[in-house]
């Protein structure tokens, strides 16, 4: 599987990152990104690590809703029909705190942090959401002149940005792909782009042609890949792809991923240079609420 790498930082040629993620995106959506530093990285999985580590009642008094706050084991089921049981991961999520009261949870709400336990986690992970969401805006923006659009065309659609950051502890549990047990089932991502940062633990698969395959990045680079809306708006020629997590080591295994959505009220549609349109329009939040009613498995405890 061939995966290109993109480099957002002082090797940064904007030319070649069109070509690059047209390449990418057109053939199965995921490609690689030099874009942090080793510290910004440790930092992150050293707080989350250290999360994850409190007892479970501490943890659990950080609950929320789906997209803020702990969510504990069983609290997702990504692929119902090949899955015996849910995911075996745990989740700690950062959302949007808008003032904006016409978006409702779980897009609008109040993040909550162990702040007694874990003083400096809040700073943290607000800075990390914050480099991530910066970082997004510029793959918007390298995306919308793939297509030969202006730089700026999709900047007004991600305003007031329902973007998620979450922190993932995977069991060490060994998946069991025939029983269908799995760390994370078989899924597409929902939005516009992801970007993935993981402990350097295998585990991520991306299905091609029918095949999984698996995706270890290069160390110090993210793995950013697609999304359906991205795929939308694409008229299918951009590919939001299958991917799935696979505990073959028994290992616990951390990753900290970015979902990056357009505003709850952006009508999705295929752009107009895309040809004959296959999809009609849907909201971000018609298309975000029917994808969270089919993969939750039970409220969050």
């Amino acid at each position: 599987m061939d995966i290109q790498t993109i480099d957002m930082g002082e090797g940064f040629n904007e030319v070649e990152a069109i070509k690059s993620l047209r390449r990418a995106a057109q053939s199965h959506g995921f490609f690689f990104l030099k874009a942090l530093s080793d510290e910004e990285s440790s930092k992150m999985f050293e707080t989350s690590k250290a999360f994850f580590a409190l007892p479970e009642d501490v943890k659990k008094q950080e609950s929320t809703d789906y997209t803020h706050g702990y969510l504990g084991p069983g609290w997702q089921l990504l692929d119902p029909g090949n899955q015996s049981r849910p995911d075996t991961k745990e989740a700690f999520c950062v959302g949007p705190e808008l003032e904006d009261q016409t978006i409702q949870p779980p897009f609008y709400n109040k993040n909550t942090f162990p702040d007694t336990h874990m003083p400096e986690m809040r700073q943290v992970v607000t800075r990390y959401k914050e480099r991530m969401f910066e970082l997004s805006k510029r793959l918007n923006r390298i995306i919308a002149l793939s297509f030969g659009l202006s730089e700026d065309y999709f900047d007004h659609t991600f305003e007031k940005s329902p973007a998620i950051l979450r922190m993932l502890h995977y069991a060490a549990e060994k998946s069991d792909v025939e029983q269908g047990v799995l760390a994370a089932g078989a899924h597409t991502d929902w939005g516009m782009i992801t970007l993935l940062l993981t402990d350097g633990q295998p585990g991520l698969q991306v299905e091609e042609n029918g095949q999984w395959f698996d995706v270890i990045e290069p160390k110090g680079t993210l793995i950013c890949n697609v999304g359906d809306m991205l795929q939308r708006w694409s008229n299918d020629t951009y590919k939001s792809s299958r991917h799935r997590v696979v505990n073959k080591t028994g290992l616990d295994r951390y990753s900290i991923v970015f979902f990056f959505h357009p505003n709850p009220k952006t009508v999705v549609s295929p752009l107009p240079n895309c040809g004959k349109p296959m999809y009609p329009g849907i909201t971000c939040e018609e298309h975000l609420l029917s994808r969270f009613k089919a993969t939750k498995q039970a409220p969050p405890v």
